[in-house]
């Protein structure tokens, strides 16, 4: 009997020891800790509770509830697509999307989803919302409205995610590629805009050089006129100044003559002069005025 007690002590320590030990990590498991930018989902033998547990300690059933944590801060992903354009081009387009979990909607996503939730709904939200909105633009229109196609990419997106519990805050197209063939096409016009740019500034300095030379002989034309004008003004000036000058002349003789007569009167003695015509005398002027 001694012996048998002698050996079942030790078990029974130790038996007491490993419940010691559970107690001790039921203890401790009993506790957890949401950190911050997190929420909690509470599983319960394998249930989903339908609330989540905001920042900070919270308390557990050891052994038959666990915590599930859920990142709810803004989270960034890259994804792309190939897609046809309107006109048919072939473009690749790579988005980089900022969302995040809606916090009162974690433990449905947890139960729905789970943590793919990348894979399993926002690539392929991406890959539809590029398809869908890439076909609605040429390829050129992709590249010259890229703001348009950033807005329309977005706004499907945050409508099919909106369905998944999941924010779309923003959105940006990081790159377009295009075929070679589109490339080559987009680089000769290119070229051919330049040198039709460099046509255009060749064929304006054309324009400004010839009506520089027009205006030029206009004014050279303008400065002959002017001068035959002033040429012509002072001719007639030259003449009018002449006859002028003729007229007071003649005016000058006619007073002159009407002087030399007013003072052959006023000298006058009375007597007429007279000639001799036959026995008589004539005077040499009719004063009586007869025929």
């Amino acid at each position: 009997m001694a012996k048998e007690l002698e050996m079942n002590l030790p078990i029974g320590k130790i038996v007491i020891g490993l419940i010691a030990v559970l107690i001790i990590i039921g203890l401790f498991s009993a506790f957890a800790i949401v950190g911050p930018g997190e929420r909690g989902v509470l599983v319960t033998l394998g249930q989903v509770e339908p609330y989540s547990l905001g920042e900070g300690l919270h308390f557990k059933t050891p052994y038959i509830q666990e915590i599930r944590i859920i990142n709810v801060q803004t989270q960034k992903v890259e994804s792309g697509a190939s897609a046809a354009s309107k006109d048919l081009q072939i473009v690749s387009t790579i988005v980089a999307l900022n969302f995040r979990i809606k916090q009162d909607q974690a433990a449905t996503l947890f139960q729905n989803i789970g943590y793919d939730y990348i894979s399993r709904v926002i690539d392929p939200a991406v890959q539809e919302s590029v398809k869908a909105t890439t076909a609605n633009f040429t390829a050129e229109e992709l590249i010259t409205k890229r703001d348009v196609v950033k807005t329309e990419i977005e706004a499907v997106l945050k409508q099919r995610l909106n369905n998944y519990y999941i924010d779309v805050q923003s959105l940006s197209i990081t790159n377009f590629e295009f075929s070679e063939a589109f490339n080559g096409a987009i680089e000769a016009k290119q070229v051919a805009d330049q040198d039709a740019q460099k046509a255009e500034r060749v064929l304006q300095q054309i324009k400004i050089e010839k009506e520089q030379t027009i205006t030029m002989a206009e004014a050279n034309n303008e400065k002959v006129k002017l001068e035959a004008d002033a040429q012509a003004y002072a001719t007639k000036v030259n003449a009018d100044s002449e006859a002028y000058a003729l007229q007071v002349v003649r005016e000058q003789l006619s007073l002159n003559a009407k002087l030399i007569d007013y003072e052959a009167v006023q000298r006058w003695d009375g007597s007429v002069p007279q000639y001799m015509l036959g026995g008589g005398v004539i005077p040499f002027i009719d004063l009586q005025g007869g025929n």
